[in-house]
């Protein structure tokens, strides 16, 4: 279905996006909600995270999508669990932003929303949806708060503590955090106090500088203050007043646009690639950086690649070789093995790359895990039994596809 996202700035409306995708939705629009006056950072609101608002706005640059704000003029009028249509309180705020996003992209059908623990918010985001005839996608909905937390991680979602009201957390020590570094001491703190790791029970709130939704830049956070709500010492208050920030394009968006700006001089084009290596400083921002590179190479017939983690200078965080054939002999002995089921023969390549490609005498294969073909799992068996396996699916790779040419690389 084709979705408007709710997006308060932090990881869990982020991560329900990145679902939403991942089962094939599509994300036509971001919308938020933002207070009055843009100098306020938090309201006193049931329903709306707006610490961080100031950064919401480069949301629209970061994703390359419209983003709908409107601000929220309502208060909680109606706080019991089960919400009926009220004058003047916040939901209404929601109903209004979500009727206009509908009314400039009619092919909207549904909303995603970070809903994870509170009725409270599901039911009233469930209540707005019924009335515009909208579907809610809550994928974290009821979801173990570890996995999540985790998964998130996994993602490559960078977000950062915004705000902390908890046992155990410090305004001036902990805010500007990342989640990765926060994690073990937020599974501390469930053990000792029964926090919640993922800050259902207001233990704190992120926001979100980077994530695989950003695929045209990234937000960097320059300078901030803390603001003390409450200096009580068992369990202070305080949220992070961002004073300077701007959006910077993602490191692989920058280096391809770079290469296609250049090999376009050449007359080559990065659809005619027969091998992509692919340098990342660090792993973690795989996701992030594949999301990029996605949107530059062909699902059809796309080059072969390599991606490795590498000890790139310190002001480098990514580093792309690119090969292809020149613009005279063009891609007429170009060929390409790019199988996407399941099966038997050779893990399947669901990536924007293909497990090999031949031209003039020479096979260019893709980097190789090895992996079970049938369940896509990993082989167990160690290290250099894993190496074995993946020059067995190299070896598969060319002979099963019958590339019979004498030399690979």
């Amino acid at each position: 279905m084709k979705l408007v996202a709710l997006v308060s700035g932090g990881k869990d409306s982020c991560y329900n996006i990145l679902l939403c995708q991942q089962l094939g939705h599509e994300v036509v629009a971001l919308a938020n909600l933002l207070p009055k006056a843009d100098d306020v950072d938090e309201l006193d609101s049931y329903m709306y995270q707006t610490v961080g608002h100031q950064l919401v706005a480069a949301y629209a640059e970061c994703a390359g999508l419209p983003l709908i704000r409107r601000r929220i003029q309502g208060s909680a009028k109606q706080q019991g669990m089960a919400y009926e249509a009220t004058a003047e309180d916040e939901v209404e705020d929601m109903l209004a932003l979500l009727a206009f996003a509908k009314e400039q992209y009619p092919d909207i059908q549904a909303v995603s929303s970070g809903a994870i623990a509170s009725d409270y918010q599901r039911l009233r985001v469930e209540h707005v949806c019924a009335r515009l005839g909208l579907t809610s996608l809550a994928f974290m909905w009821q979801q173990p708060q570890a996995d999540l937390l985790q998964g998130m991680i996994d993602a490559g979602i960078q977000a950062v503590l915004v705000k902390v009201a908890a046992m155990g957390l410090q305004p001036h020590q902990h805010l500007g955090k990342t989640l990765q570094q926060m994690q073990p001491l937020l599974h501390k703190l469930r053990g000792l106090y029964g926090c919640n790791v993922c800050g259902e029970g207001g233990e704190y709130e992120t926001l979100t500088l980077d994530c695989p939704l950003f695929t045209c830049a990234r937000i960097v956070l320059d300078d901030w203050t803390v603001v003390l709500h409450s200096p009580d010492v068992v369990a202070p208050v305080g949220v992070l007043h961002p004073t300077a920030f701007h959006a910077t394009q993602d490191a692989v968006q920058a280096a391809l646009d770079a290469a296609t700006a250049e090999l376009a001089g050449l007359q080559l084009w990065l659809a005619d690639a027969l091998f992509v290596h692919l340098y990342l400083a660090d792993m973690e921002h795989f996701a992030a950086a594949n999301a990029a590179y996605c949107c530059h190479f062909p699902g059809v017939s796309p080059a072969a690649r390599a991606c490795v983690q590498l000890p790139l200078p310190a002001d480098m965080a990514v580093a792309i070789d690119v090969l292809l054939p020149s613009a005279v002999e063009g891609d007429r002995d170009r060929r390409v093995v790019h199988v996407q089921s399941i099966s038997s023969w050779a893990p399947s390549c669901i990536g924007p790359y293909s497990q090999a490609t031949s031209c003039h005498g020479l096979i260019h294969m893709a980097g190789q895990i090895a992996l079970d073909p049938a369940t896509m799992q990993l082989v167990p068996g160690g290290r250099f039994y894993s190496r074995g396996v993946a020059a067995q699916v190299e070896d598969e790779s060319i002979h099963g596809a019958t590339l019979e040419v004498p030399n690979a690389m």
